[in-house]
């Protein structure tokens, strides 16, 4: 039905002003002739969250929000892009969306330690995560190694616990500098430790 709208040699659909009064079955027939750029779009969103507790099917139902949103919206005098990419760029946001929705902090730091990232952002709680076994054990075996500093565990369970510098320095009878110092060091070793 579709194929006389869609350009020989770019595969794209070209906006038609009747569109406006498809009904539900046409416009599912235009959602599936633009489907391998609607299924682009949801995966682009689909891979920046790995380790999200959503499966592909999820982001299709969202895609079709999506879909519905940009075909109201689109209006080709207001925007260059063409109709296939106007609800290519739709899609993928709405997809975004709706994964950065279902993260909490359990999942960033899953998705930050896979990608040996997660020591750029160093503030989660120790309710957050399950420690596995494995890994208390290897942090009992860093914190007992005795070329690191005595208060190096403290400081380091103290700042899971999201309690300031500036209080641990004081709990642990340090300078401030030197506090960080040692935080730093202790995050950097357990990041290649345990990643």
């Amino acid at each position: 039905m579709f194929n006389n709208l869609i350009t020989e040699n770019t595969n794209r659909i070209i906006w038609n002003s009747d569109f406006i009064n498809f009904e539900s079955a046409k416009r599912y027939q235009l959602f599936k002739a633009l489907e391998s750029a609607i299924n682009f779009a949801i995966n682009k969103a689909f891979i920046k969250f790995p380790f999200i507790p959503l499966e592909r099917k999820d982001f299709d139902t969202i895609a079709w929000f999506g879909f519905e949103e940009a075909f109201r919206k689109y209006d080709p005098n207001k925007t260059k892009k063409t109709f296939t990419f106007f609800v290519m760029d739709n899609v993928y946001w709405k997809c975004l969306d709706y994964a950065c929705a279902h993260i909490n902090n359990k999942h960033k730091i899953l998705n930050k330690s896979l990608n040996n990232e997660w020591m750029l952002n160093n503030s989660f709680s120790i309710e957050d995560c399950e420690i596995s076994i494995a890994t208390k054990i290897a942090l009992e075996d860093y914190f007992t190694d005795p070329s690191i500093h005595p208060c190096a565990e403290t400081i380091f369970y103290k700042h899971v616990e999201k309690i300031p510098l500036t209080k641990i320095a004081l709990s642990c009878n340090l300078t401030r500098n030197l506090t960080s110092k040692i935080l730093t060091k202790t995050l950097f070793d357990l990041s290649i430790l345990l990643a």
